[in-house]
């Protein structure tokens, strides 16, 4: 469960930080609901800036959401001491 778990928060953290470089470098608002809207901010006179909102719990459960079909297919088809034991006696 553990791996699963690490594997879905880096897809999200990946996720997140190209969304946030897309909105910086276009300037662009990019909204996914109930998660996060990554606004990019693009004027003359200042830099490029982009705002992050968000919510943490939002993204908690997408998090859970994303690492349990991996966890599912490890129970599933996984080779544990169980099925390898089974395995030799054949």
């Amino acid at each position: 469960m553990a791996c699963s778990v690490f594997i879905a928060v880096g897809v999200v953290a990946v996720a997140g930080m190209l969304l946030a470089a897309l909105a910086f470098s276009t300037g662009a608002r990019i909204i996914i609901p109930l998660v996060a809207t990554f606004d990019g901010v693009r004027t003359v006179a200042d830099a490029p800036i982009v705002r992050v909102d968000g919510s943490w719990s939002t993204v908690g459960i997408l998090v859970l959401i994303l690492s349990l079909p991996p966890y599912l297919l490890a129970i599933r088809y996984g080779s544990g001491p169980e099925k390898k034991a089974a395995s030799s006696r054949d």
